[in-house]
């Protein structure tokens, strides 16, 4: 069924198209009826890939909606490629692609075709997540995501990708785009996010998990929490220093990370300006500015993160890399050289 945003047509590939597509574009623009340019496919889209999408279609006849869609413009050409990379898996997750010929760029296509699938997707009720996978340097495509809602969450499949994830929650509550003046806010909480379960990762293979690293996790998941209610004007049900299991920091940690998501995007620009009153842990009344708060809960986990990575190598287990570096490029950073 071809799907239809507010300028585009959205035609899913059959065997059919993808064989005219092999042949060239002459071939697929006689096919699909459309006008489309000599120097088509887009970038990204080869013909292993369309080999690899005919492979699909054929083991699977009825899976053209979740497969590749070709996008056809108001005036009858074709811009590219949008599509989902299967079914749902068992968690409910889809994985969507695209790309767009160069002529076509900067024009708000891709967007509006992504959003096309984003819908389609969030339509089914097993799908509780969509992603996306890029490379960091394509800053085109990242800013494609961040338009339809989707936030980094770190590395993707392969080394040096990274993947961005909508979730139907965040769908649901109307976060279709990332504000420009929230763009690094949730960079930075997606950081937060991935290296919390990283460390907690590394805690749980330990084979005798360091009383001082979890103790240190816990104070970093406590201050999180502490640092949220000030901005919400609630009081804290955890210590800063909490004593916690492996079981209550995978608790505080996923609690952390929605509550910041759902104050982040609350805030317009003068909201991160506003001033916040709070009484601290030695019992001084204080005021600060939110901007300034949400980049101290990022800046202090990173602090005691190090320092866990530390007690982790001291009790001869093997921490994870939380660096935010390895975050925002998708592989690891560098690591200690041989002597």
């Amino acid at each position: 069924m071809t799907l239809r945003t507010t300028r585009l047509r959205l035609i899913p590939a059959t065997p059919e198209l993808i064989r005219a597509d092999l042949g060239g574009p002459a071939s697929l623009g006689a096919a699909l009826g459309f006008e489309i340019s000599d120097i088509w496919p887009p970038e990204f889209y080869d013909a292993p890939a369309m080999e690899w999408t005919l492979a699909q279609l054929e083991k699977d006849p009825g899976n053209s909606a979740w497969s590749l869609h070709y996008i056809v413009t108001a005036n009858g050409r074709v811009a590219g490629i949008v599509g989902f990379k299967g079914r749902p898996n068992a968690e409910g997750t889809v994985e969507i692609g695209y790309s767009v010929l160069a002529e076509y760029q900067r024009q708000g296509i891709a967007s509006e075709a992504a959003a096309g699938l984003v819908e389609q997707a969030f339509r089914v009720g097993e799908v509780r997540r969509v992603i996306a996978e890029t490379l960091p340097a394509l800053t085109g495509s990242i800013r494609v995501l961040e338009r339809n809602g989707f936030r980094l969450i770190g590395e993707g499949s392969e080394p040096g990708v990274i993947r961005f994830e909508l979730t139907r929650s965040d769908f649901e509550a109307g976060r279709r785009e990332i504000p420009e003046h929230l763009r690094h806010f949730v960079r930075l909480l997606g950081h937060q996010a991935w290296a919390d379960s990283r460390v907690l990762n590394a805690l749980q293979n330990a084979s005798d998990t360091p009383p001082d690293a979890l103790k240190l996790f816990a104070h970093i998941l406590g201050a999180e929490h502490i640092w949220l209610a000030r901005l919400q004007g609630v009081a804290p049900t955890e210590a800063v220093w909490p004593d916690l299991s492996l079981a209550g920091c995978l608790r505080v940690a996923s609690e952390d990370e929605h509550g910041y998501r759902d104050f982040i995007f609350g805030l317009n620009p003068p909201a991160l300006r506003r001033i916040v009153q709070y009484r601290n842990s030695a019992g001084r009344e204080l005021e600060t500015a939110v901007e300034d708060i949400l980049l101290h809960v990022f800046l202090h986990g990173a602090y005691h993160r190090g320092q866990i990575a530390r007690q982790l190598r001291l009790a001869g287990a093997v921490p994870e890399s939380t660096d935010y570096i390895a975050f925002a490029r998708g592989t690891p950073a560098a690591g200690r050289q041989p002597k």
